[in-house]
């Protein structure tokens, strides 16, 4: 949606830029990614045997998971610039400023990876299949009040605000299936 946005209200080159800025940006997707099947299978192994510490388990694992997404975002930021210097074309270096917005909505992807196996071990997708729906409607919304009246380069910022937001939906569909406490004792 983005890139459309980016091609009819800005230019190519914009969207040269922001394809660089999302390239990079990718680094937090594969992290996220990869943590996030490294866990399911562990996730569903201990909710099948629900053993009496498995809240506890999964608890401090989905915050462990979580902050190794964040430490990678933090380890993005520091080096984005030294990355553009150096592997990247120099009339390129404007995508250097979407990589915060974007890799910022990678790590609220992470969020709602992490808790999409509570909703799938418990067959309960209808409900988030919905949401996607609205959120997909409600980005193109927030994209259309970003080019009317701020400028279209701001649109990345779109990305990590639904992002927040499908996480926050997807850990209330998952405690709506399975209340667990988070606060760790």
């Amino acid at each position: 949606i983005d890139k459309w946005f980016l091609v009819e209200y800005g230019s190519k080159a914009l969207l040269g830029h922001f394809e660089v800025g999302l390239q990079v940006s990718s680094v937090i997707l594969i992290v996220a990614t990869t943590l996030s099947l490294a866990w399911q299978p562990k996730l569903y192994q201990w909710l099948s045997e629900n053993q009496e510490d498995f809240e506890a388990k999964i608890v401090r694992k989905t915050y462990i998971t979580f902050a190794l997404v964040c430490l990678a975002f933090v380890g993005l930021q520091l080096v984005k610039s030294l990355a553009f210097a150096w592997v990247i074309d120099e009339k390129f270096i404007n995508g250097l400023k979407y990589v915060l917005p974007l890799s910022l909505g990678y790590v609220f992807f992470a969020g709602f990876h992490l808790m999409i196996g509570y909703i799938i071990y418990f067959k309960q997708t209808l409900r988030l299949g919905l949401w996607v729906a609205f959120l997909l409607l409600f980005k193109i919304g927030i994209d259309l009040v970003v080019v009317t009246y701020f400028s279209v380069e701001h649109i990345a910022w779109s990305f990590p605000l639904v992002l927040c937001l499908f996480a926050l939906i997807t850990w209330w569909e998952a405690n709506r299936v399975m209340p667990i406490k988070w606060l760790l004792r």
